[in-house]
């Protein structure tokens, strides 16, 4: 069992640090978008906590989805500094960048097996 798992956290290390699209001259670069960039606005925490499916697992912040619809005059508020703040510092929390990596097995190699990552909520 310790080598199975040694062998699927080689395969997601090759698999999600993998070469960037410079190595990949057949794909197109696309155009850059018109969109927003600027810090978030409490219409945007609205809409995002409103699309957060309910029944979700935990990401590593171990945060439930159900906890930012509690009570979401608050949540909003809470995320509009937060957000804002990390925007103005050009500073995300290290722990933003981790996922949970959970393997979906299918008969045959780690190759052909399927696998999802869980990222934290906020």
């Amino acid at each position: 069992m310790e080598q199975q798992l040694v062998r699927w956290k080689e395969h997601y290390i090759d698999l999600l640090n993998g070469p960037g699209i410079d190595n990949y001259p057949h794909i197109e670069r696309a155009e850059p978008l018109d969109i927003n960039t600027g810090p978030t606005t409490k219409p945007e925490i609205v809409s995002a906590v409103n699309k957060t499916k309910q029944g979700k697992a935990p990401g590593p912040d171990s945060i439930p989805p159900k906890a930012l619809k509690a009570n979401q005059p608050a949540t909003t508020q809470i995320m509009d500094n937060l957000l804002n703040k990390f925007w103005e510092s050009e500073q995300t929390p290290k722990e933003w960048h981790l996922n949970y990596i959970v393997k979906l097995p299918k008969k045959g190699a780690c190759e052909a097996a399927t696998g999802i990552a869980i990222p934290a909520l906020l």
